[in-house]
């Protein structure tokens, strides 16, 4: 244990030179480029948005997914609206000109959304060498789902706070993206974990607590495409850094965006992370109960379907069983 902790502590000691932020850009991080988070009286409208799933329905070839999509609107630190949307996809896999392609579609949802596609052997699905496991799109189209919401927000000149960094990971993401900035809001993610690194192979929310010279700050750490990062800590007694991206519009100056974002953040819940995340966080979240309320609503309609279905089902379900035992 002695030793571990003697590794860690100089792995962490080692003071940020001549660092810069790895897959982000190649500017070293300098003091000089923090700002002060400024105190503005002007408001602004922001909506907070967050999304939660649950996998009900398993096999190789199909799963079923229940979705939750959940915003707040605030203005002046006071919620003024909200809006709860519960639905389900479809996701099967298809053989398609010599490919197996995972086709996903919504079912119940109050919106338009297109049926989706994606090559089971797209890099960006796969772990490892191996197809992708059908699970994933599940997972990717609550995503999507939370992109196409932001930009149906029923409110103009608002900065859309959603859960999450905006950078493009998955299929379909960039294309969505662009259709939800024509909605005139200001879009932006908040990201409650990084993983970014240093040049030095530090974690970069370290380096620049090392570096930061205000008790409350934004730093400019770069752009790819029309997304800019920004990293803050929106509060002085928080102990929290967090990476912020956003696709800003001429109305909205930097400086009136983060005061705006610091005012919802002064919640003793979670100082320093705003509020309206919290709170969507709390209502998309789908428990543990409230899915298994739902899987077995839907195993008692498909009963009759019991023996045809059991083949598939049990494809996946070993460790279940193995996991219950004693």
């Amino acid at each position: 244990m002695e030793k571990i902790i003697k590794k860690i502590m100089s792995k962490i000691e080692k003071e940020p030179s001549d660092t810069y932020i790895e897959d982000l850009n190649d500017q070293p991080l300098k003091k000089e480029k923090f700002k002060k988070i400024p105190l503005k009286k002007d408001t602004g409208k922001s909506a907070f948005l967050d999304g939660g799933s649950s996998e009900i329905f398993k096999s190789p070839g199909i799963s079923v997914f229940f979705n939750r999509i959940y915003y707040s609107i605030y203005e002046n630190n006071k919620r003024v609206k909200n809006k709860k949307y519960d639905f389900f996809s479809f996701i099967s896999a298809e053989k398609k000109k010599e490919k197996i392609i995972f086709s996903a579609e919504l079912v119940d949802n109050e919106f338009k959304f297109p049926v989706l596609e994606f090559d089971s052997m797209d890099p960006r699905l796969k772990t490892g060498a191996t197809r992708a496991e059908i699970s994933k799109v599940g997972n990717i189209i609550r995503r999507l789902c939370e992109i196409h919401i932001a930009g149906k927000i029923p409110e103009k000149n608002c900065l859309v706070v959603v859960d999450g960094s905006l950078e493009i990971k998955y299929p379909y993401e960039k294309d969505f993206l662009k259709k939800t900035l024509s909605s005139g809001n200001i879009i932006s993610g908040l990201s409650k974990t990084c993983a970014l690194l240093s040049s030095h192979g530090d974690s970069v929310l370290a380096s620049l607590n090392k570096l930061s010279c205000f008790d409350s700050w934004y730093y400019p750490a770069g752009k790819v495409d029309e997304t800019e990062t920004y990293f803050v800590k929106l509060i002085k007694d928080s102990n929290y850094i967090f990476r912020f991206d956003i696709i800003k519009s001429d109305d909205f100056g930097i400086d009136k965006i983060i005061s705006i974002l610091r005012k919802n953040s002064i919640d003793p819940v979670f100082l320093g992370y705003p509020y309206g995340l919290v709170e969507a966080d709390k209502m998309a979240r789908i428990s543990n109960r409230e899915s298994e309320g739902i899987k077995m609503r839907l195993l008692m309609k498909i009963q009759k379907h019991e023996k045809k279905l059991k083949p598939y089902l049990n494809c996946l379900n070993a460790h279940d069983i193995l996991d219950n035992i004693g």
